[in-house]
């Protein structure tokens, strides 16, 4: 029986058969086609030469058919993205190559050092591969179906399976060390996966309906009358003079959204927080009444504070659909340039050469929420910060327009792997369909056996276990 070890290295790969007693009979080596002081690699171009050497060591066998197994190893932390059909998105990037642009640390703050290290067992650091696999779902052209590390890559190509041994696994910082398993807390962290993260359509969940009417009765029309989200929202669709019942009944609704599916955290911008405290109000005000039963939420705020509201672009205090004067994540190039440039700045910044303010101006507050260093030396060498731009405008000299196209370059970048995901979804239309209708029918499920929680504690579950006859 012959065995051939295959080993991947930085510069090279070999292939060395040997027999079961540990007899070297045959050897291969082939270097890649890299300039020295590269730190990517050609993911089509190592794959050829690994078949390559494979194929070079068996023609040197006596009998290539006394092949048994094949293994393989390979370097460091370096991977592969791959597309639904195997094909590589971007190089190889090396593990000594440092791609951490601000995404890695702020996922790292997000969760928490520490976290990372009671999951994973290795302090986060942007030498491993999350932070290049960060990195690369942002520079594939197409969406990423699966990071193969080199071995796995190989294996891949030649069989077919995906696999991942632990020791590089850990190198991930994604791993799971206690339960030897992808930790779902941390790879949902980096985005989302339908298979992990159930996506429904509201109306196809009717138990959310029952649910409301039941909360109903734990929440006074004074106190929807003193909700802030509800009353900006009255005057804002002018609806002060006949307000429709479902639309002053919202926040009941939303508790129902929430609280049927058990949710203990739940992210929102700053106008929605009432929205939270209210639901969180009638879970408190269900348990006292009727006994533990629902869980209450807690709210979950952007640490920027510039994320915190968003405005319009026409300087109204949020964006809606209603009034226009929104961004959508849809939209074509052309189209969120023409919304930038024509955004409102500050009134009092009438020349080029006029002292302006960034606080409250709907440009620097855009700039707050979604710039970043890199992009001054792509778009605005000039400066090296936010804060130069903005003291340059504070003192003047600088005008509306720079800014603005300075802003539509940041936005264009942030926004166009959305979009591109979204195009490459409306091209498969059957599999959202699918992804719909799993979600809905995981999400009834999960909202009846709420439902049936709730019933139990009000008593009102007549027909479960005889209970309608019970004194």
């Amino acid at each position: 029986m012959i065995s051939l070890g295959i080993d991947i290295g930085g510069t090279g790969c070999k292939c060395v058969a040997f027999r079961d007693n540990g007899e070297q009979v045959a050897l291969s080596y082939r270097e890649y086609p890299t300039k020295p002081g590269e730190v990517n690699l050609d993911a089509l171009a190592l794959r050829e030469s690994v078949f390559f050497v494979i194929s070079d060591c068996v023609r040197k066998l006596e009998d290539p058919k006394d092949v048994a197994a094949i293994t393989v190893s390979s370097f460091g932390e370096s991977f592969v993205p791959v597309d639904k059909d195997g094909q590589p998105l971007t190089d190889i990037i090396l593990y000594f190559a440092n791609t951490e642009s601000g995404a890695f640390t702020d996922l790292v703050n997000s969760i928490g050092a520490e976290k990372f290290m009671r999951i994973t067992c290795v302090l986060p650091d942007a030498s491993y591969s999350l932070a290049k696999m960060l990195y690369s779902l942002k520079a594939a052209p197409r969406p990423v179906w699966k990071f193969l590390f080199i071995a796995s890559y190989i294996c891949f190509c030649l069989s077919g399976e995906t696999v991942a041994d632990y020791s590089l696994a850990c190198r991930s910082i994604l791993f799971d060390v206690r339960k030897l398993c992808w930790s779902d807390e941390l790879t949902s962290a980096c985005g989302i996966d339908p298979a992990k993260t159930h996506i429904f359509i509201q109306s196809m969940v009717p138990e959310l309906t029952e649910l409301s009417f039941y909360y109903m009765n734990l929440v006074t029309v004074s106190r929807l009358q003193r909700n802030p989200t509800v009353k900006s929202e009255i005057q804002m669709r002018n609806f002060e003079a006949s307000i429709p019942v479902g639309f002053f009944c919202y926040p009941i609704s939303q508790a129902a959204d929430i609280t049927a599916f058990g949710a203990t955290v739940v992210p929102v911008g700053e106008d929605q927080a009432p929205m939270l405290e209210q639901t969180r109000e009638i879970v408190r005000k269900f348990n006292d009444v009727y006994g533990q039963t629902l869980v209450e939420p807690e709210i979950v705020l952007p640490t920027n504070r510039a994320c915190l509201r968003l405005p319009g672009i026409d300087g109204k205090a949020k964006m809606s659909k209603s009034l226009g004067n929104c961004i959508y994540l849809s939209d074509e190039p052309e189209d969120i340039q023409k919304k930038i440039m024509s955004m409102f700045t500050d009134p009092t910044h009438l020349r080029k050469e006029d002292p302006g303010h960034t606080e409250g101006n709907p440009v620097f507050i855009y700039l707050d929420a979604f710039c970043r260093d890199e992009y001054f030396a792509r778009f605005l060498p000039a400066y090296g910060s936010l804060e130069e731009l903005k003291e340059h405008y504070r003192w003047g000299g600088l005008g509306d327009v720079t800014v603005k196209r300075f802003l539509n370059n940041v936005m264009q970048e942030e926004l166009r792997p959305i979009r591109e995901r979204r195009k490459e979804w409306e091209g498969r239309l059957p599999e959202v369909y699918e992804i719909l209708r799993a979600g809905s029918e995981r999400a009834e499920k999960t909202a009846a056996q709420t439902l049936r929680n709730v019933r139990r504690a009000m008593r009102i579950d007549y027909f479960e276990n005889g209970n309608l006859l019970q004194p």
